[in-house]
């Protein structure tokens, strides 16, 4: 849970790509039957774990706590309407390939419960038996705060999944219009192809995806919607037809977060892009906490489009150092976020909000080959209807952390 520096992140609007190779779809049938039987209460979400240590105040990550000490995870689970520290959950790796659904192969609760994880993709080769586990405690740099446990993502799918997901509520219309994530992450400069310390382009690099109108994790729409949407997994199953995914992304030597979106296409069936917008968050850095292999905080911000089809939806993003000081912050407002698209019979109103969120993805770019590994850490993810940075800092006693 800990470490410090800028990184510059360009949060790209990308409606983009699935695995770097193509799996067949597990059928609508199943999915849905799957969908059912991981549908946990709100209750059973709380992750009722051991404390998690910050780090110290000087930016150690030795793991001794933060003077006051760190927050029960119950606690957290009172201030925020979903948290994840992974300390309460048993090591874990999954053993399936391609876009995974099943229940059976999902992260469980050091009790032996079900977690509120109900989606990976993993596109590696070779045995599943050899995998090392993906959430575990990856040693006290790895973990932000110097001790527990974190979640391990690994873009070239060697010693981790490339995305790991859930949803919430049972319907396409729960969930949120305004929305608010928050996570912990750490990366390594080797991470990035470079040239001394500047970033050298790669073309993309996906960290979260947020996605409206799905039903449980792997079905998108109403039944109506569903059948008359693309039959491809990417537009029925992990995408959907409205969602934003987060990237970062290199500009002039400098790493930014970028946003890339969808709101449907002409004919409201693919989840392709319209009009796509590319907006650089050029006043959220993120380069310093990487170049010094440092965790640091990302928090984005998506508010829908109202009415539909409105150019008033945006995307905020603020980047924090581990005391909880902003360091970058920027905003996109304006935006079409939402659409009203011509449907089969005429314009169809998504009654839709954002209900699944999917941490991780894929990268491409012709210079990441140069990079030496595929691997980073995520730690104390967090999904609320409002800001969550100051109070999360607050809360782990981490300094005074400015607005």
């Amino acid at each position: 849970m800990q470490s410090r520096t800028p990184l510059l992140l360009l949060i790209l609007w990308s409606a983009s790509c699935g695995p770097p190779t193509s799996a067949p779809p597990d059928s609508d049938a199943g999915a849905a039957a799957v969908d059912a039987a991981r549908a946990p209460s709100d209750a059973a979400l709380a992750d009722g774990g051991p404390l998690d240590a910050a780090s110290d105040p000087d930016g150690g990550t030795d793991g001794e706590p933060r003077d006051g000490g760190a927050p029960d995870a119950r606690e957290l689970a009172d201030l925020f309407d979903h948290v994840e520290r992974f300390d309460g959950l048993s090591d874990w790796h999954g053993v399936g390939r391609g876009d995974v659904f099943d229940p059976s192969d999902m992260p469980t609760t050091t009790d032996g419960g079900e977690s509120r994880w109900t989606y990976y993709s993993y596109w590696g080769s070779g045995e599943s038996s050899g995998r090392p586990d993906w959430i575990a405690d990856h040693g006290a740099q790895n973990v932000w705060g110097g001790s527990g446990k974190s979640l391990r993502l690994d873009y070239s799918n060697e010693v981790g999944p490339s995305r790991l997901g859930f949803s919430v509520g049972s319907s396409p219309s729960e969930g949120y219009d305004d929305v608010y994530v928050f996570f912990m992450v750490r990366y390594t400069r080797d991470f990035f192809p470079m040239a001394g310390d500047d970033f050298q382009y790669f073309g993309y690099l996906k960290t979260l995806q947020i996605s409206s109108g799905f039903q449980g994790v792997s079905h998108w729409g109403t039944p109506e919607e569903h059948a008359v949407a693309d039959d491809r997994p990417q537009t029925r199953r992990v995408y959907g037809l409205n969602y934003v995914i987060m990237n970062l992304k290199v500009v002039g030597g400098s790493l930014f977060p970028s946003y890339n979106g969808r709101a449907s296409n002409p004919t409201g069936t693919s989840y392709e892009r319209v009009n796509p917008r590319l907006n650089h968050l050029a006043g959220a850095s993120v380069g310093e906490p990487i170049l010094a292999g440092e965790w640091f905080g990302i928090e984005y911000h998506m508010r829908l489009s109202d009415p539909h089809g409105a150019a008033n939806g945006v995307v905020d993003v603020w980047i924090y150092d581990q005391d909880g000081n902003v360091t970058g912050q920027d905003t996109v407002d304006m935006v079409t976020i939402r659409d009203a698209p011509e449907w089969p019979g005429g314009a169809h109103v998504f009654d839709h909000r954002y209900n699944k969120f999917v941490w991780g993805g894929n990268r491409f770019g012709r210079d990441f080959e140069s990079a030496g590994r595929g691997d980073h850490f995520v730690d104390d993810i967090v999904v609320h209807g409002s800001r969550i940075g100051p109070t999360y800092f607050e809360a782990i006693g981490a300094g005074s952390p400015a607005p």
